[in-house]
C-alpha cells in the first residue's frame, strides 16, 4: 500500500521535520544537563525537577513504543 494524497504526504513530511527538530532540541537539552559535582549534588536544581524527568522518561518509552509498532506495520 502507498499513499499518494498529497495533502496527507504533506502532512508526513510536515510531522517527520517537526519531529526531527524536537528530538535534536531534546538531544541538546539532555547533552547540557548539569552532572553531580564533587559532593554528590546537583547545582540548581530541585526536587521538583526529579518528577519532570521521570515523565519524560515515561513519555519517551511510550514514543519508543510507538516507534517500535510503527516500524511492525
Amino acid at each position: 500500500m502507498s499513499i499518494k494524497h498529497k495533502e496527507s504526504v504533506e502532512s508526513y513530511v510536515a510531522c517527520h521535520v517537526d519531529i526531527v527538530a524536537a528530538l535534536e532540541n531534546l538531544a541538546e537539552f539532555v547533552q547540557n544537563m548539569p552532572a553531580p559535582d564533587d559532593d554528590c549534588v546537583l547545582p540548581n536544581l530541585h526536587y521538583g525537577h526529579l518528577g519532570t524527568l521521570k515523565q519524560m522518561r515515561v513519555h519517551l518509552a511510550d514514543a519508543m513504543r510507538m516507534a517500535d509498532a510503527f516500524c511492525k506495520d
